[in-house]
């Protein structure tokens, strides 16, 4: 049951990505090159500076979070190692342990433990791989000093995140704002359907970024949202540009 719903909420995704990059190029149509590009130049710039601002104050608000989580995480690496039971809830909604399982790919290791515990957490392939790498760099035990070291990287993103999404939020709307305010839906005349034209392939270049961004935050999310379930959208995750503007 729950791989059909999976599979259905990756459809239903797809067709909303499809939906929402045609309204892009409705609305790009409608409000020209001008208002397009200044859109493209402002989420560009909204995101290089949430990360600049996120950097400098998300350590002192990871401080604050690590010990909300830390039960959490030392669950969630011992779950993904074999040295507890996972717990999951029945048909019923009751809740039951299963078997404990080793994966095949620990082999007592801290890269792999770390690498393991990561993607229980919630991280990407490629985030898991370099939080595990960074860990194994600096101790060589699986104990409660590493579950330690999982649970303050963990902190620190999640800060980082948080205070990235609020920033980039706030930019965005004070930038929309003014934009809405001067007017940029402009047209030049005798250039009007260049205009348009130039206007829809630009609003679409934003839709794609807009998606990109998504796809970027979805790195985090993967407890919450299964790869499985993002449907059209796991491209994006593909080479995306925009990693090459954040700290993650």
């Amino acid at each position: 049951m729950s791989s059909i719903l999976t599979v259905g909420a990756g459809v239903l995704v797809s067709i909303l990505t499809v939906c929402f990059l045609l309204f892009m190029v409705i609305r790009g149509w409608n409000n020209g090159i001008v208002h397009s590009l200044v859109g493209i130049l402002v989420f560009v710039a909204a995101f290089s500076i949430a990360n600049k601002m996120s950097v400098s104050y998300s350590s002192q608000f990871a401080k604050a979070i690590e010990p909300m989580i830390t039960g959490l995480v030392d669950n969630a690496s011992m779950v993904a190692i074999g040295q507890k039971a996972r717990v999951v809830k029945d048909e019923n909604g009751e809740k039951v342990e299963l078997p404990i399982e080793v994966p095949e790919e620990y082999d007592g290791s801290v890269y792999s433990a770390c690498l393991l515990s990561f993607r229980e957490i919630g991280f990407d392939e490629a985030l898991s791989e370099r939080f595990a790498l960074e860990i194994a760099g600096e101790h060589d035990g699986v104990d409660a000093v590493m579950r330690e070291m999982i649970t303050a990287k963990t902190a620190h993103v999640a800060a980082y995140l948080i205070v990235f999404v609020m920033i980039c939020v706030l930019l965005l709307v004070a930038a929309g704002a003014l934009i809405n305010l001067f007017n940029l839906a402009i047209h030049f005349p005798g250039f009007e359907v260049i205009s348009r034209t130039g206007g829809a392939l630009a609003s679409v270049f934003l839709g794609f970024l807009i998606l990109y961004g998504v796809s970027w935050l979805l790195r985090f999310l993967g407890a919450v949202i299964p790869s499985g379930s993002v449907g059209i959208l796991s491209v994006f995750s593909e080479n995306n540009p925009l990693i090459g503007l954040t700290l993650y």
